[in-house]
């Protein structure tokens, strides 16, 4: 959709030039909806999938568990409809 009027067409430029932080919001609601709707992988494929990624990006195997670990309560919330879930993990 192209914007049609000045105050439209500033609000898109503006939307495209996000700062990072913004930028950053928008992909972990991104990976959160897409998670509570899709379901969460077996710890196996979890796993699996960690290592490809790690090898894809850059990103450690230890930071992308650590992104998991600090996600899952609120996907855990949003799958069964809970308002707050909290959780206690060890290794």
């Amino acid at each position: 959709m192209t914007p049609t009027t000045r105050a439209s067409w500033m609000k898109h430029l503006e939307e495209r030039n996000m700062d990072s932080k913004r930028q950053g919001e928008i992909a972990l609601e991104l990976v959160k909806t897409y998670a509570s709707k899709n379901g969460l992988p077996s710890v196996d494929e979890a796993k699996r999938r960690f290592g490809n990624i790690a090898k894809e990006t850059g990103i450690s195997k230890e930071e992308l568990t650590a992104f998991a670990d600090a996600i899952l309560p609120d996907l855990i919330g949003r799958i069964f409809g809970y308002k707050s879930v909290s959780m206690e993990t060890s290794r």
